[in-house]
């Protein structure tokens, strides 16, 4: 059977989503890389790193590695590594220097800033404009506007995981 893998090591890790990176196990027979979440075969590849995806939000996960040949011989398990995606974020975004430019008779640019990246919606009577961009700085333009008549709006921005400023 090929030889244990070595360098196996954990890589970014998000909410959902842990990386994985190790090194070439260097036999002329190399097959494919098993790769184990949990004791259960999650996924195959010939490549030197996989990403497991769709994972839950704070929760801890042992992975682990072996190597097959062409014979179908798997060699020895990695040493496990324990890794917990990370928790999600409860916090709404905080919205900040909030203004209008570049004013004229039908168009109002309404501006503001997010401390982490968000969409931006601004609501302004019976009219709205929205960007599902995830962006720090927001700018959107109100158009249809009449000339000398007043306009209540509002901004509201959402963060990645739903939370939500106005």
């Amino acid at each position: 059977p090929p030889p244990k893998v070595s360098g196996f090591e954990i890589g970014e890790i998000t909410r959902t989503s842990v990386e994985l990176d190790w090194e070439n196990v260097a036999v002329s027979d190399f097959e494919i890389y098993l790769i184990y979440r949990d004791g259960a075969n999650i996924a195959n590849t010939t490549a030197l790193g996989y990403t497991d995806e769709d994972l839950q939000s704070g929760t801890t996960y042992i992975y682990e590695l072996a190597a097959m040949d062409e014979s179908n011989n798997i060699g020895e398990n990695s040493d496990p590594l324990t890794v917990t995606t990370l928790e999600p974020d409860t916090i709404a975004p905080v919205i900040s220097n909030l203004s209008i430019i570049g004013m004229t008779d039908t168009t109002a640019n309404i501006v503001w800033q997010t401390d982490e990246e968000a969409t931006s919606f601004v609501s302004y009577d019976s009219m709205s404009k929205d960007d599902d961009t995830y962006v720090i700085d927001h700018s959107l333009t109100m158009d249809g506007l009449v000339k000398d008549m007043s306009y209540t709006y509002y901004v509201k921005s959402c963060d990645v995981d739903g939370n939500c400023a106005e």
